[in-house]
Protein backbone atom coordinates (compact mmCIF):
# COMPACT_ATOMS: atom_id res chain seq x y z
CA UNK A 1 0.00 0.00 0.00
CA UNK A 2 1.40 3.86 -1.04
CA UNK A 3 2.86 5.89 1.75
CA UNK A 4 1.54 9.13 1.78
CA UNK A 5 4.79 10.48 0.53
CA UNK A 6 4.95 8.41 -2.40
CA UNK A 7 1.38 8.77 -3.39
CA UNK A 8 1.81 12.67 -3.12
CA UNK A 9 5.40 12.64 -4.99
CA UNK A 10 3.32 10.15 -7.76
CA UNK A 11 0.64 13.51 -7.79
CA UNK A 12 3.46 15.36 -8.69
CA UNK A 13 4.15 13.39 -11.82
CA UNK A 14 0.38 12.47 -13.11
CA UNK A 15 -1.47 14.61 -11.49
CA UNK A 16 -4.34 12.61 -12.50
CA UNK A 17 -3.33 9.48 -11.24
CA UNK A 18 -6.11 7.97 -8.58
CA UNK A 19 -4.04 5.66 -6.07
CA UNK A 20 -4.97 4.08 -3.02
CA UNK A 21 -3.69 5.54 0.17
CA UNK A 22 -4.00 3.98 3.79
CA UNK A 23 -3.00 4.68 7.58
CA UNK A 24 0.50 5.55 6.32
CA UNK A 25 2.93 8.70 7.75
CA UNK A 26 2.24 11.65 8.31
CA UNK A 27 0.52 14.38 5.95
CA UNK A 28 0.49 17.88 6.87
CA UNK A 29 0.29 19.57 10.14
CA UNK A 30 -2.09 22.03 10.90
CA UNK A 31 -0.92 23.84 11.58
CA UNK A 32 -0.57 22.20 9.97
CA UNK A 33 -2.45 23.71 11.21
CA UNK A 34 -2.63 26.00 8.73
CA UNK A 35 -1.81 24.47 7.04
CA UNK A 36 -1.61 25.71 5.92
CA UNK A 37 -1.99 27.39 7.75
CA UNK A 38 -2.19 24.76 9.12
CA UNK A 39 -4.49 22.55 10.95
CA UNK A 40 -7.78 19.57 9.52
CA UNK A 41 -15.97 17.51 3.39
CA UNK A 42 -17.89 16.50 0.97
CA UNK A 43 -17.79 17.64 -2.34
CA UNK A 44 -20.45 16.22 -4.38
CA UNK A 45 -21.50 14.14 -1.38
CA UNK A 46 -18.02 12.56 -0.09
CA UNK A 47 -18.69 11.62 3.63
CA UNK A 48 -16.72 9.72 6.13
CA UNK A 49 -19.52 7.71 8.07
CA UNK A 50 -19.10 5.42 10.50
CA UNK A 51 -22.03 3.75 12.62
CA UNK A 52 -21.83 2.81 16.19
CA UNK A 53 -24.39 2.51 18.99
CA UNK A 54 -23.24 4.45 21.84
CA UNK A 55 -23.63 3.16 25.54
CA UNK A 56 -26.90 3.49 26.64
CA UNK A 57 -28.85 5.24 24.01
CA UNK A 58 -30.75 4.57 21.04
CA UNK A 59 -28.92 7.41 18.69
CA UNK A 60 -26.67 6.18 15.78
CA UNK A 61 -23.10 7.51 16.99
CA UNK A 62 -20.54 8.72 13.78
CA UNK A 63 -17.26 8.14 14.80
CA UNK A 64 -13.85 7.55 12.48
CA UNK A 65 -12.87 4.45 11.10
CA UNK A 66 -10.09 3.50 14.16
CA UNK A 67 -12.65 4.04 16.58
CA UNK A 68 -14.97 1.76 14.92
CA UNK A 69 -12.68 -1.34 14.31
CA UNK A 70 -11.97 -0.78 17.78
CA UNK A 71 -15.57 -0.79 18.57
CA UNK A 72 -16.41 -3.57 17.07
CA UNK A 73 -18.21 -1.70 14.59
CA UNK A 74 -18.78 -1.31 10.70
CA UNK A 75 -18.23 1.34 8.03
CA UNK A 76 -20.35 2.88 5.75
CA UNK A 77 -18.85 6.02 2.87
CA UNK A 78 -20.45 7.52 -0.02
CA UNK A 79 -17.54 8.66 -2.14
CA UNK A 80 -15.51 7.43 -5.27
CA UNK A 81 -15.36 3.61 -5.86
CA UNK A 82 -11.43 2.77 -5.27
CA UNK A 83 -10.55 5.25 -2.76
CA UNK A 84 -8.93 4.38 0.88
CA UNK A 85 -9.88 6.93 3.39
CA UNK A 86 -7.63 8.06 6.34
CA UNK A 87 -8.18 5.61 9.32
CA UNK A 88 -9.69 2.74 7.50
CA UNK A 89 -8.55 -1.02 5.85
CA UNK A 90 -10.10 -0.98 2.88
CA UNK A 91 -11.35 -0.03 -0.34
CA UNK A 92 -14.64 2.01 -1.44
CA UNK A 93 -16.43 -0.33 -3.55
CA UNK A 94 -19.78 0.47 -5.81
CA UNK A 95 -22.57 2.39 -4.07
CA UNK A 96 -20.39 3.93 -1.56
CA UNK A 97 -19.63 0.56 1.21
CA UNK A 98 -16.29 0.41 2.42
CA UNK A 99 -15.27 -3.09 2.60
CA UNK A 100 -13.81 -3.33 6.76
CA UNK A 101 -13.78 -6.21 8.79
CA UNK A 102 -15.95 -5.72 12.10
CA UNK A 103 -15.55 -8.20 15.05
CA UNK A 104 -18.45 -10.60 15.53
CA UNK A 105 -21.52 -9.63 17.31
CA UNK A 106 -21.27 -5.90 15.80
CA UNK A 107 -24.20 -4.47 13.37
CA UNK A 108 -24.21 -2.72 10.18
CA UNK A 109 -26.11 0.30 9.26
CA UNK A 110 -26.48 2.39 6.36
CA UNK A 111 -28.36 5.10 7.64
CA UNK A 112 -27.91 8.44 7.09
CA UNK A 113 -27.25 10.55 9.60
CA UNK A 114 -30.42 13.32 10.89
CA UNK A 115 -30.10 15.88 12.92
CA UNK A 116 -30.60 14.64 16.66
CA UNK A 117 -31.87 17.90 18.36
CA UNK A 118 -33.38 17.09 22.31
CA UNK A 119 -34.52 19.90 23.83
CA UNK A 120 -34.43 19.83 27.73
CA UNK A 121 -34.96 23.12 29.44
CA UNK A 122 -34.76 26.89 29.26
CA UNK A 123 -34.17 28.99 26.36
CA UNK A 124 -31.37 28.30 23.99
CA UNK A 125 -30.52 26.09 20.51
CA UNK A 126 -29.61 22.24 21.36
CA UNK A 127 -29.15 20.98 17.66
CA UNK A 128 -26.79 18.34 17.91
CA UNK A 129 -27.18 17.58 21.60
CA UNK A 130 -28.78 14.36 23.17
CA UNK A 131 -28.57 12.91 26.67
CA UNK A 132 -26.04 10.74 25.60
CA UNK A 133 -23.75 12.47 23.04
CA UNK A 134 -22.48 15.68 21.51
CA UNK A 135 -22.31 15.48 17.65
CA UNK A 136 -19.40 17.69 15.72
CA UNK A 137 -18.63 18.00 12.41
CA UNK A 138 -15.35 18.04 11.13
CA UNK A 139 -14.51 18.98 7.11
CA UNK A 140 -11.00 18.35 5.63
CA UNK A 141 -9.44 18.34 2.41
CA UNK A 142 -9.55 14.11 2.34
CA UNK A 143 -9.01 14.17 -1.56
CA UNK A 144 -8.24 16.94 -4.17
CA UNK A 145 -10.97 17.26 -6.24
CA UNK A 146 -12.17 13.43 -6.01
CA UNK A 147 -8.42 12.16 -6.60
CA UNK A 148 -7.66 10.47 -3.12
CA UNK A 149 -5.06 12.67 -1.81
CA UNK A 150 -5.13 13.46 1.61
CA UNK A 151 -3.29 16.23 2.99
CA UNK A 152 -4.99 16.12 6.59
CA UNK A 153 -4.41 12.53 6.81
CA UNK A 154 -2.64 12.53 9.96
CA UNK A 155 -4.62 15.24 11.58
CA UNK A 156 -7.60 13.19 11.10
CA UNK A 157 -5.90 10.31 12.70
CA UNK A 158 -4.87 12.50 15.59
CA UNK A 159 -8.72 13.46 15.80
CA UNK A 160 -9.65 9.96 16.65
CA UNK A 161 -7.26 9.18 19.14
CA UNK A 162 -7.63 11.95 21.16
CA UNK A 163 -11.67 11.77 20.43
CA UNK A 164 -11.45 8.09 21.49
CA UNK A 165 -9.41 8.74 24.29
CA UNK A 166 -11.75 11.51 25.15
CA UNK A 167 -14.79 9.15 24.96
CA UNK A 168 -13.00 6.05 27.10
CA UNK A 169 -12.70 8.30 30.19
CA UNK A 170 -16.71 8.76 29.88
CA UNK A 171 -17.05 12.17 27.54
CA UNK A 172 -17.81 15.67 28.85
CA UNK A 173 -20.27 16.03 31.44
CA UNK A 174 -21.55 12.65 30.33
CA UNK A 175 -21.58 13.00 26.98
CA UNK A 176 -19.59 11.16 24.15
CA UNK A 177 -18.22 12.87 21.56
CA UNK A 178 -19.84 11.65 17.52
CA UNK A 179 -18.40 13.21 15.10
CA UNK A 180 -18.18 12.52 10.97
CA UNK A 181 -15.42 14.23 8.59
CA UNK A 182 -16.99 15.78 5.27
CA UNK A 183 -14.25 15.95 2.27
CA UNK A 184 -14.00 19.37 0.76
CA UNK A 185 -12.16 18.34 -2.14
CA UNK A 186 -9.32 21.25 -1.93
CA UNK A 187 -11.63 23.08 -3.76
CA UNK A 188 -14.21 26.36 -3.50
CA UNK A 189 -16.82 24.58 -4.81
CA UNK A 190 -16.35 21.12 -2.39
CA UNK A 191 -16.07 23.59 0.24
CA UNK A 192 -19.80 24.98 -0.75
CA UNK A 193 -20.67 21.09 -0.72
CA UNK A 194 -19.42 20.23 2.46
CA UNK A 195 -20.71 23.35 4.14
CA UNK A 196 -24.27 22.77 2.47
CA UNK A 197 -23.69 18.75 3.65
CA UNK A 198 -22.15 19.54 7.34
CA UNK A 199 -23.93 22.50 8.26
CA UNK A 200 -27.70 21.75 6.85
CA UNK A 201 -27.88 18.14 6.74
CA UNK A 202 -25.81 16.56 9.26
CA UNK A 203 -27.02 19.40 11.76
CA UNK A 204 -24.17 19.60 14.11
CA UNK A 205 -23.68 21.14 17.60
CA UNK A 206 -20.58 22.62 16.52
CA UNK A 207 -18.11 22.24 13.39
CA UNK A 208 -14.48 22.75 13.03
CA UNK A 209 -12.05 23.39 9.46
CA UNK A 210 -8.80 22.04 9.43
CA UNK A 211 -6.64 23.46 6.12
CA UNK A 212 -7.16 25.10 2.76
CA UNK A 213 -8.38 28.61 3.02
CA UNK A 214 -10.75 28.67 0.44
CA UNK A 215 -13.09 26.07 1.78
CA UNK A 216 -12.80 27.34 5.00
CA UNK A 217 -14.20 30.72 4.26
CA UNK A 218 -16.96 28.46 2.58
CA UNK A 219 -17.81 26.69 5.46
CA UNK A 220 -17.79 29.51 8.11
CA UNK A 221 -20.06 31.58 5.95
CA UNK A 222 -22.53 29.15 5.79
CA UNK A 223 -21.89 27.80 9.71
CA UNK A 224 -22.39 31.73 10.50
CA UNK A 225 -25.88 32.08 8.79
CA UNK A 226 -27.24 28.82 10.26
CA UNK A 227 -25.78 29.69 13.84
CA UNK A 228 -23.24 27.10 13.84
CA UNK A 229 -19.77 28.13 16.53
CA UNK A 230 -17.47 27.29 13.75
CA UNK A 231 -13.65 26.60 14.76
CA UNK A 232 -11.07 26.31 12.37
CA UNK A 233 -6.98 27.67 11.33
CA UNK A 234 -5.02 29.83 9.21
CA UNK A 235 -6.84 32.81 6.99
CA UNK A 236 -5.99 36.55 6.90
CA UNK A 237 -7.14 38.78 10.05
CA UNK A 238 -8.78 41.26 7.84
CA UNK A 239 -11.07 39.11 5.97
CA UNK A 240 -11.42 35.83 8.73
CA UNK A 241 -12.06 38.54 11.55
CA UNK A 242 -15.54 38.65 10.31
CA UNK A 243 -16.83 35.89 9.73
CA UNK A 244 -17.12 34.58 13.41
CA UNK A 245 -14.21 31.97 13.34
CA UNK A 246 -12.25 31.36 16.37
CA UNK A 247 -9.10 30.61 15.36
CA UNK A 248 -7.25 27.35 16.37
CA UNK A 249 -3.55 28.14 15.22
CA UNK A 250 -2.09 31.62 14.27
CA UNK A 251 -3.10 34.09 11.70
CA UNK A 252 -1.55 34.00 8.19
CA UNK A 253 -0.56 37.46 8.96
CA UNK A 254 0.85 36.55 11.98
CA UNK A 255 2.81 33.77 10.24
CA UNK A 256 4.12 36.04 7.93
CA UNK A 257 5.16 38.81 10.20
CA UNK A 258 7.07 36.57 12.49
CA UNK A 259 8.94 34.93 9.73
CA UNK A 260 9.83 38.66 8.60
CA UNK A 261 11.15 39.38 12.03
CA UNK A 262 12.78 36.42 11.69
CA UNK A 263 15.27 36.47 8.55
CA UNK A 264 15.65 40.36 9.84
CA UNK A 265 17.82 38.58 12.39
CA UNK A 266 19.28 35.84 10.04
CA UNK A 267 20.38 38.19 7.20
CA UNK A 268 22.64 39.87 9.88
CA UNK A 269 24.17 36.47 10.53
CA UNK A 270 27.66 35.28 9.12
CA UNK A 271 27.33 32.82 6.58
CA UNK A 272 29.03 30.28 8.72
CA UNK A 273 25.35 30.91 11.47
CA UNK A 274 22.75 31.37 8.73
CA UNK A 275 22.03 30.69 5.28
CA UNK A 276 20.23 33.81 4.74
CA UNK A 277 23.33 36.10 5.65
CA UNK A 278 23.39 39.16 4.07
CA UNK A 279 20.14 38.42 1.57
CA UNK A 280 17.32 41.31 1.58
CA UNK A 281 15.49 40.52 -1.61
CA UNK A 282 12.04 38.31 -0.76
CA UNK A 283 9.94 36.71 -3.23
CA UNK A 284 6.67 35.33 -2.37
CA UNK A 285 5.04 32.20 -4.75
CA UNK A 286 1.37 32.05 -3.07
CA UNK A 287 -1.92 30.16 -3.84
CA UNK A 288 -4.43 32.95 -6.61
CA UNK A 289 -7.30 33.41 -3.33
CA UNK A 290 -7.79 36.75 -1.64
CA UNK A 291 -7.84 35.11 1.44
CA UNK A 292 -4.06 35.14 1.28
CA UNK A 293 -3.05 38.04 -0.32
CA UNK A 294 -3.98 40.81 2.83
CA UNK A 295 -1.66 38.46 4.71
CA UNK A 296 1.21 38.91 1.97
CA UNK A 297 0.26 42.34 1.64
CA UNK A 298 1.32 42.87 5.80
CA UNK A 299 4.66 40.33 5.09
CA UNK A 300 5.52 43.24 2.75
CA UNK A 301 5.01 46.08 5.49
CA UNK A 302 7.15 43.54 7.95
CA UNK A 303 10.23 43.38 5.36
CA UNK A 304 10.50 46.69 4.63
CA UNK A 305 10.71 47.25 8.79
CA UNK A 306 13.16 44.36 9.27
CA UNK A 307 15.29 46.04 6.68
CA UNK A 308 14.53 43.84 3.68
CA UNK A 309 12.49 43.84 0.69
CA UNK A 310 9.45 42.09 -0.92
CA UNK A 311 10.31 42.27 -4.62
CA UNK A 312 8.10 39.71 -6.43
CA UNK A 313 5.22 37.85 -5.55
CA UNK A 314 3.62 35.33 -7.85
CA UNK A 315 0.32 33.36 -8.29
CA UNK A 316 -0.26 29.68 -8.64
CA UNK A 317 -3.65 27.82 -8.72
CA UNK A 318 -4.12 24.79 -7.24
CA UNK A 319 -2.49 21.29 -7.83
CA UNK A 320 -5.31 20.22 -9.43
CA UNK A 321 -5.11 23.25 -11.74
CA UNK A 322 -1.56 23.74 -12.58
CA UNK A 323 0.97 21.17 -12.69
CA UNK A 324 3.81 23.47 -14.36
CA UNK A 325 5.54 26.52 -12.72
CA UNK A 326 7.85 28.26 -15.69
CA UNK A 327 6.70 31.37 -15.80
CA UNK A 328 6.79 31.92 -12.05
CA UNK A 329 9.84 30.50 -11.59
CA UNK A 330 11.05 32.90 -14.61
CA UNK A 331 9.60 36.10 -12.65
CA UNK A 332 11.25 35.69 -9.36
CA UNK A 333 14.53 35.18 -11.62
CA UNK A 334 13.51 38.20 -13.19
CA UNK A 335 13.07 40.01 -9.83
CA UNK A 336 16.31 38.96 -8.44
CA UNK A 337 14.67 37.13 -5.60
CA UNK A 338 17.42 35.95 -2.76
CA UNK A 339 14.88 34.41 -0.73
CA UNK A 340 11.43 32.98 -1.34
CA UNK A 341 8.83 32.09 0.76
CA UNK A 342 5.94 29.76 -0.03
CA UNK A 343 2.30 31.28 0.86
CA UNK A 344 0.31 27.79 -0.78
CA UNK A 345 0.30 24.19 -0.28
CA UNK A 346 3.34 22.00 -0.03
CA UNK A 347 2.43 19.71 -2.94
CA UNK A 348 2.87 23.46 -5.37
CA UNK A 349 6.19 24.23 -3.84
CA UNK A 350 7.33 20.73 -4.14
CA UNK A 351 6.45 21.08 -7.99
CA UNK A 352 8.43 24.74 -7.94
CA UNK A 353 11.22 23.21 -5.54
CA UNK A 354 11.99 20.27 -8.43
CA UNK A 355 11.55 22.72 -11.77
CA UNK A 356 14.18 24.78 -10.20
CA UNK A 357 16.63 22.03 -9.79
CA UNK A 358 16.65 22.07 -14.01
CA UNK A 359 16.29 25.67 -13.56
CA UNK A 360 18.96 26.26 -11.22
CA UNK A 361 17.25 28.77 -9.22
CA UNK A 362 19.20 31.16 -6.78
CA UNK A 363 17.25 31.73 -3.97
CA UNK A 364 17.22 30.31 -0.61
CA UNK A 365 13.60 29.07 0.88
CA UNK A 366 12.03 29.71 3.91
CA UNK A 367 8.57 28.93 5.45
CA UNK A 368 6.07 29.37 8.24
CA UNK A 369 2.67 27.94 8.17
CA UNK A 370 1.49 26.75 4.89
CA UNK A 371 1.65 23.20 6.07
CA UNK A 372 5.61 22.83 5.02
CA UNK A 373 6.11 22.32 8.58
CA UNK A 374 5.81 18.30 8.91
CA UNK A 375 8.40 15.95 7.75
CA UNK A 376 6.38 14.37 4.66
CA UNK A 377 5.85 18.11 3.60
CA UNK A 378 10.06 18.32 4.05
CA UNK A 379 10.43 14.73 1.96
CA UNK A 380 8.52 16.42 -0.97
CA UNK A 381 11.17 18.85 -1.15
CA UNK A 382 13.95 15.74 -2.73
CA UNK A 383 16.91 16.50 0.06
CA UNK A 384 16.54 20.24 -2.01
CA UNK A 385 15.74 22.15 1.33
CA UNK A 386 19.04 20.96 3.50
CA UNK A 387 19.30 23.90 5.83
CA UNK A 388 16.85 25.79 5.03
CA UNK A 389 15.33 27.48 8.08
CA UNK A 390 11.68 28.84 9.54
CA UNK A 391 8.76 28.85 12.11
CA UNK A 392 6.30 26.32 13.29
CA UNK A 393 3.95 26.96 15.66
CA UNK A 394 5.01 24.21 18.03
CA UNK A 395 7.08 22.05 19.01
CA UNK A 396 9.07 19.03 17.16
CA UNK A 397 6.94 16.27 18.11
CA UNK A 398 10.31 14.11 19.44
CA UNK A 399 12.03 16.98 21.31
CA UNK A 400 13.46 16.31 24.28
CA UNK A 401 11.40 19.98 26.30
CA UNK A 402 8.16 18.13 25.83
CA UNK A 403 7.75 17.93 29.16
CA UNK A 404 8.12 21.81 29.72
CA UNK A 405 4.26 23.65 29.37
CA UNK A 406 6.44 26.69 29.08
CA UNK A 407 8.54 25.82 25.55
CA UNK A 408 6.48 23.30 24.43
CA UNK A 409 2.45 23.36 25.77
CA UNK A 410 0.98 20.27 26.33
CA UNK A 411 3.01 18.00 24.04
CA UNK A 412 4.05 15.43 26.67
CA UNK A 413 0.08 14.90 27.29
CA UNK A 414 -0.16 14.55 23.87
CA UNK A 415 2.42 12.08 23.38
CA UNK A 416 1.17 10.16 26.41
CA UNK A 417 -2.48 9.97 25.61
CA UNK A 418 -1.71 9.05 22.06
CA UNK A 419 0.76 6.12 23.15
CA UNK A 420 -2.45 5.16 25.75
CA UNK A 421 -4.88 4.63 22.50
CA UNK A 422 -2.28 3.32 19.82
CA UNK A 423 1.49 2.67 21.34
CA UNK A 424 4.47 4.36 20.95
CA UNK A 425 5.33 2.92 17.71
CA UNK A 426 2.81 4.61 16.08
CA UNK A 427 3.30 7.90 17.64
CA UNK A 428 6.93 7.62 16.17
CA UNK A 429 5.88 6.92 12.80
CA UNK A 430 2.20 9.66 12.88
CA UNK A 431 2.91 11.82 16.22
CA UNK A 432 4.15 14.81 13.94
CA UNK A 433 1.35 15.93 12.12
CA UNK A 434 -1.21 13.96 14.53
CA UNK A 435 -0.63 16.08 17.31
CA UNK A 436 -2.72 18.98 15.42
CA UNK A 437 -5.66 16.58 16.46
CA UNK A 438 -4.73 17.47 20.11
CA UNK A 439 -5.36 21.24 19.10
CA UNK A 440 -8.57 20.74 17.34
CA UNK A 441 -10.43 18.47 19.95
CA UNK A 442 -8.34 20.19 22.93
CA UNK A 443 -9.53 24.03 22.04
CA UNK A 444 -13.39 23.22 22.57
CA UNK A 445 -12.78 20.49 25.39
CA UNK A 446 -13.17 23.31 28.33
CA UNK A 447 -15.46 25.62 26.65
CA UNK A 448 -18.00 22.24 26.50
CA UNK A 449 -17.37 21.29 30.30
CA UNK A 450 -18.11 24.78 31.16
CA UNK A 451 -21.41 24.69 29.14
CA UNK A 452 -22.36 22.36 31.70
CA UNK A 453 -24.64 19.44 31.93
CA UNK A 454 -27.58 21.18 29.68
CA UNK A 455 -25.21 22.71 27.09
CA UNK A 456 -26.92 25.57 24.25
CA UNK A 457 -24.68 26.63 21.72
CA UNK A 458 -25.15 30.21 23.20
CA UNK A 459 -23.50 28.90 26.14
CA UNK A 460 -20.43 27.03 24.45
CA UNK A 461 -20.28 30.12 22.25
CA UNK A 462 -19.80 32.24 26.00
CA UNK A 463 -17.23 29.22 27.65
CA UNK A 464 -15.08 29.82 24.56
CA UNK A 465 -15.40 33.72 24.79
CA UNK A 466 -13.97 33.42 28.59
CA UNK A 467 -10.55 32.29 27.40
CA UNK A 468 -7.66 34.30 28.21
CA UNK A 469 -4.45 32.57 27.75
CA UNK A 470 -5.55 29.41 27.28
CA UNK A 471 -2.81 26.62 27.16
CA UNK A 472 -4.42 23.33 27.06
CA UNK A 473 -2.40 23.33 23.54
CA UNK A 474 0.25 22.05 21.78
CA UNK A 475 0.70 25.85 20.76
CA UNK A 476 1.41 28.85 22.27
CA UNK A 477 -1.25 30.02 24.07
CA UNK A 478 -4.91 31.62 22.69
CA UNK A 479 -6.75 34.59 23.91
CA UNK A 480 -10.55 35.39 22.85
CA UNK A 481 -11.76 36.99 25.64
CA UNK A 482 -12.33 41.03 25.28
CA UNK A 483 -11.02 40.69 21.72
CA UNK A 484 -12.52 41.95 18.28
CA UNK A 485 -10.51 39.70 16.58
CA UNK A 486 -10.85 36.42 16.80
CA UNK A 487 -8.78 34.96 14.02
CA UNK A 488 -5.84 36.03 15.43
CA UNK A 489 -4.79 32.89 17.65
CA UNK A 490 -1.20 32.37 19.33
CA UNK A 491 2.11 34.60 18.46
CA UNK A 492 4.61 32.30 19.71
CA UNK A 493 6.73 30.46 17.46
CA UNK A 494 9.43 27.79 17.47
CA UNK A 495 12.41 27.37 14.53
CA UNK A 496 13.31 24.59 12.61
CA UNK A 497 15.90 23.62 9.95
CA UNK A 498 15.55 21.29 7.76
CA UNK A 499 17.86 17.92 6.45
CA UNK A 500 16.91 15.67 4.21
CA UNK A 501 14.02 13.90 5.25
CA UNK A 502 13.71 15.35 8.79
CA UNK A 503 13.40 18.65 10.87
CA UNK A 504 15.44 19.31 13.67
CA UNK A 505 14.35 22.27 16.52
CA UNK A 506 16.46 25.29 16.89
CA UNK A 507 15.02 26.78 19.46
CA UNK A 508 14.64 25.47 23.07
CA UNK A 509 10.46 25.72 22.83
CA UNK A 510 8.51 28.95 21.87
CA UNK A 511 9.90 32.45 21.50
CA UNK A 512 8.27 35.34 21.18
CA UNK A 513 11.46 36.87 19.61
CA UNK A 514 14.57 36.31 17.87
Amino acid sequence: MARPMDTLRSMQERPNLQLVLGLGAAAVLIFLVAVIGAFMVGGDDTQVKTAATAEGTDEESDLTAPEAEAEGTATTVAADPGTTLPGTSGTIQAGGKVATTAKPGTKTTTKPAAGITRPTSGAGDRTGITDKTVRWALHAPVTFDGAPLNLAEDPLEGVSVYIKYLNDQGGINGRKIEYKVFDDRYTVEGGKAAANALVNDYKPFFASGTLGVDQIFQVASEARKRGVPYIAGGGSESIFKNISMFQVSSSYDTHLEKLADFLGKEIKKTPADSPYSGLKRVGVTMLDTPYIQPAVDRFKEALSANGMELVKVVKVQKPTEQTSYASQIQGLKDANAQIVVPAQDPITTSREVQECVSQRCPWKWSFSNFAHESDVALQLQGGQWVGYRGLSGGCYYQHANEGDPKKCGQLKEAHAQWVKVNGEDDWKKDGQGGTAGYQLVHLWMKALKDAGNDPTRERFRAALLTYDGYSDLVSGPITYKGSPNLSHGYTKMVVFQAGADKYTQLTPGFVDGF
